[in-house]
């Protein structure tokens, strides 16, 4: 069934099923640039007509930004700082420093970030799926309520979601182009061929290079430079981010060696070249965010990386009184920051709290393992089931909307996100026991051992998974420190997609039960490419 989403090769269906399936795509193109534009305005109307003022982090983020468009550096707590990621507060002086500080200007630059994220989602989707599947999904993605609702605060979540999605992208568009298999009839061909050449005894290797594997080699690797500079900012706007960096080497080493397991020498090549690949953009990440690490040496006068609250997190998230979300560190007995030595305005005062609270977290993560597992759980609901936090779009000096219109948006905002979460979190196990089964398959049938599972049936497949990878790092890594539903923002797209995956299982599954299969000889094969 799976094959039919994802598919093995494209069928030459016949002229009448060509026929009704281009007028078809019309229609649901057409169908789909209409919602897409309807979107866009909802999201738009929301900018323009809720007025809402950040609260919490969000107005740190704004002043921040006021502070670095005006020269002063990244100060926060009124002392220079590493405590948030500079990233999201730079974005946003680099156009506060060219038009002047302005929450409209922050919220329009969310709405346009959110519309570029969703043509890049499309583009990644239709490399994963068939384009009906994709515009589905993308469909989901554009509907999700707190998607919509977010364009109106001042968060890093619509511009870490763009850089994300960038840098997949990016690093699709690095991929050797190969010569995949375009019919059953080529693929007939492609083994005949190589039987012939197996009887005459001909060992040439020329058949590889015009094969399923074949490759054009060419500057896509070029893409690779863009990726790692975009790691870089997202690195910069969300800390967790270089872990994105081995699941770059994970796919690389999938896409190279996988397929061509059977055949050593060609896989221990593959290892190389997935390292020397990985390599690059590790190097070009590690240049963008350089100077920022420098930075904080000379600010902090200590080696910090990235951030300053990583301690922080972990501590008010694991202790004798915590709940499994934020609380004020303050009121926490015992609490390093109420007890520092230096003044809350010296810098310091940040790397010396951070490495005391990383300490006395740990310690009580291996003192209280029972206790840690029941905040995992209920920072694993908090995270992706309660959804409460579209709330912050809404949030002002005066009730900005009714308590009716409240309730109805906190429905629709659980159901669907618990939805959505649930189709990725039922479905990435079988989707990658999946890939490893339809791998074995492969190398098990001698007649294919030669050259393995052709790439026009493997990439589908192994960027599908390498795209799940990032949602299962945030997810393991926020049921650690912290519930809140926020945070689970850059796992949208790939929930989207599962979602619509599931959709359109169940709808051909209904569809063949009632005998609206295979019509006008168009075969399994081709509805992959529907």
């Amino acid at each position: 069934m799976i094959g039919k989403i994802i598919p093995l090769y494209i069928d030459r269906p016949t002229p009448t099923a060509k026929k009704r399936k281009g007028d078809e795509m019309r229609f649901i193109r057409f169908g789909f640039w209409a919602l897409l534009a309807l979107n866009f305005m909802i999201r738009g109307w929301l900018v323009f007509n809720i007025d809402t003022e950040p609260v919490s982090d969000f107005v740190r983020y704004y002043q921040a930004a006021i502070s670095l468009s005006e020269g002063n550096g990244y100060v926060m707590f009124d002392r220079k700082t590493a405590f948030q990621g500079v990233g999201y507060p730079g974005f946003l002086a680099v156009f506060f420093a060219i038009f002047g500080p302005s929450l409209l200007l922050a919220k329009i630059l969310n709405w346009l970030l959110s519309l570029g994220a969703a043509f890049l989602f499309l583009f990644l989707a239709k490399r994963m799926v068939s384009e009906k599947v994709a515009l589905l999904a993308t469909l989901v993605y554009l509907y999700l309520p707190k998607e919509m609702f977010y364009v109106n605060v001042l968060g890093s979540e619509h511009l870490f979601n763009f850089l994300l999605l960038a840098f997949f992208a990016c690093y699709v568009l690095s991929w050797p182009k190969a010569n995949a298999v375009k019919s059953a009839d080529d693929e007939q061909e492609r083994k005949r061929s190589r039987r012939s050449r197996r009887r005459s005894g001909d060992s040439s290797g020329n058949e590889a290079k015009r094969g399923m594997f074949a490759q054009r080699e060419g500057r896509e690797w070029l893409w690779l430079i863009p990726a790692g500079v975009i790691l870089g900012v997202m690195s910069l706007v969300k800390p967790l981010s270089p872990v994105f960096g081995v699941i770059l080497f994970l796919a690389e080493i999938g896409r190279f060696v996988a397929p061509s397991f059977a055949k050593l020498k060609e896989a221990r090549g593959g290892v190389w070249k997935g390292i020397a690949r990985t390599a690059l953009v590790a190097a070009v990440s590690i240049a963008v965010i350089a100077p920022w690490s420098i930075r904080n040496y000379f600010v902090f006068n200590a080696f910090v990386p990235l951030t300053t609250n990583s301690g922080y997190v972990l501590y008010i998230n694991n202790n004798d009184d915590a709940t499994g979300m934020w609380m004020d560190p303050y009121s926490i007995p015992g609490s390093p920051m109420a007890n520092s030595y230096y003044p809350e305005t010296d810098p310091r005062f940040e790397v010396e709290t951070d490495a005391a609270m990383k300490k006395i977290a740990w310690g009580w993560i291996q003192d209280n393992p029972g206790r840690f597992m029941q905040l995992t759980l209920y920072r694993f609901y908090e995270n992706f089931y309660r959804n409460w936090d579209w709330k912050w779009a809404v949030e002002g000096q005066h009730d900005v909307v009714s308590e009716h219109t409240r309730e109805t948006i906190q429905r629709w905002s659980v159901v669907s996100h618990a939805m959505v979460a649930s189709a990725f979190f039922i479905g990435v196990i079988p989707m990658v026991t999946g890939l490893v089964s339809t791998a074995r398959r492969y190398w098990r049938r001698k007649e294919e051992n030669a050259e393995g599972l052709g790439l026009a049936a493997w990439e589908p497949r192994l960027l599908l998974i390498a795209f799940s990878l990032p949602a299962c790092v945030i997810t393991v890594v926020t049921v650690i420190f912290e519930g809140n539903a926020r945070y689970s923002f850059p796992c949208h797209p790939v929930f989207a997609l599962y979602t619509a995956i599931a959709i359109s299982l169940l709808w051909r599954a209904a569809r063949d039960d009632s005998g609206g299969g295979d019509r006008d000889g168009q075969g399994a094969g081709s509805a992959g490419a529907e």
